[in-house]
């Protein structure tokens, strides 16, 4: 079942990916004071590679070193086409938590670890990232590392130990204007 969701997961990316890749057309038309008109076009492919599921269950409080120690989801954003790519990763949710409570952003800690084109490296609550993890500009054949590691907050209340957070990955790109 774990091999069925993260195949899921993986085939969605792959088609929002493909469908923004495809129907953005690539094309742009650049006017400036000579009058002339220029069309640049160009390839663009963002891939990310997860390597496990992103759920906190069965949570308790942890401190930030605690939860520094935990199982890190680690995934890798490539930019495989031929032209910059401006990106945007968020974490969405993930419904199918049954008849459980979802966690509440503001509970959930995490630190996030940037390595690649960008390096990062920043432990924050979820809700004060707005769920955005990254963004900015990647050039072709450049990629970016990511691992993050999700908690429990220490400070979390106890009314907030047996919810479920439970999200995927979701990637926004578009070709970037020079």
């Amino acid at each position: 079942m774990l091999k069925n969701r993260t195949m899921i997961i993986v085939i969605t990316l792959l088609i929002v990916v493909i469908l923004i890749g495809g129907s953005y057309a690539i094309l742009q038309l650049v006017i400036d004071d000579t009058k002339s008109n220029k069309i640049t076009a160009g390839e663009l492919s963002l891939n990310i590679e997860e390597k496990n599921i992103i759920q906190l269950k069965n949570a308790y409080p942890l401190t930030d070193e605690e939860g520094n120690a935990t199982t890190a989801y680690e995934f890798t954003l490539t930019n495989d086409g031929n032209i910059d790519s401006n990106y945007k990763i968020t974490l969405v949710d993930i419904l199918d938590i049954g008849d459980k409570t979802r966690m509440n952003d503001e509970y959930i800690k995490c630190h996030l670890q940037i390595s690649g084109a960008k390096t990062q490296d920043t432990t924050i609550n979820l809700a004060q990232l707005g769920r955005v993890l990254d963004s900015g500009k990647l050039e072709p054949d450049k990629s970016n590392t990511y691992i993050l590691h999700l908690w429990m907050d220490y400070d979390a209340p106890n009314d907030a130990q047996g919810t479920i957070f439970k999200a995927k990955l979701n990637i926004e790109g578009e070709q970037a204007v020079k």
